[in-house]
């Protein structure tokens, strides 16, 4: 299984390191996910759809109190969030950037108006 996957290449002296995808917020499967997958403590989380910092904001604390029951030192599972087509990953960026370890979205997804502008001074976001 994939935790056991886990579990056993957790222990591995070279490894790369293991994010886990949860299910996106909304879709009722999100918590179950992370009761399941925390108690394996994998490096990280990716967090699919996220619209805003506050998406990052809150798996840090769904993780944060997972991180406590199971005996983790509190922060230790980082996060990659996927940002929606329609979200600004700058915004995601910009809220979530004290507990991101990465930032994924695909710019030919994206309409004009939303496409990140790599010339832009970060300080615009």
């Amino acid at each position: 299984s994939a935790l056991a996957f886990l579990r056993e290449r957790r222990e591995a002296p070279e490894r790369p390191r293991l994010y886990v995808r949860v299910n996106r917020f909304g879709s009722g499967l999100n918590e179950g996910d992370l009761d399941a997958v925390v108690a394996a403590a994998p490096d990280g989380i990716v967090l699919p759809k996220a619209a805003c910092g506050s998406d990052v904001t809150l798996l840090d604390s769904r993780l944060a109190v997972r991180e406590a029951l199971h005996g983790l030192v509190d922060g230790s599972t980082r996060i990659i969030a996927i940002a929606t087509e329609t979200a600004h990953p700058q915004c995601v960026a910009k809220h979530g950037d004290q507990v991101l370890a990465g930032l994924a979205f695909g710019l030919d997804e994206r309409s004009p108006e939303h496409r990140l502008d790599l010339e832009q001074p970060e300080e615009s976001w």
